[in-house]
């Protein structure tokens, strides 16, 4: 597994990615409890995260995928771009995602 832009000393990038993924209705979801501090703390949330250098958003997707899931994406289809815009952050700008086909072992972190 790759050390995050903030263990490396990096500012986090501003490009995001989340994704839904979906079989026979259900949607596998992330319960974020571990950082106390966290925007989205105790919040169902999507699959997803920051962008690495140089990556695309379809890399991106994939990566956080398999590091917070281990599931590879077979199928995936971007939804749009959503833009959050803030007067006490930095404009994100989050790639959406649904996926429908994959394979891998479940993982929990």
């Amino acid at each position: 597994m790759t050390a995050t832009a903030l263990e490396k000393g990096r500012k986090k990038t501003n490009l995001t990615t989340l994704c839904y993924i979906e079989q026979d209705g259900k949607y596998l979801m992330m319960h974020r409890v571990k950082k106390a501090h966290d925007i989205n703390h105790d919040k169902w949330i999507g699959v997803g995260g920051h962008f690495e250098p140089d990556e695309t958003p379809e890399e991106c997707l994939l990566r956080e995928v398999r590091e917070e899931t281990g599931l590879i994406l077979d199928s995936f289809r971007l939804r749009g771009i959503i833009t959050f815009m803030s007067d006490k952050w930095q404009t994100e700008y989050m790639f959406l995602y649904t996926a429908d086909a994959f394979h891998g072992q479940l993982v929990g972190r």
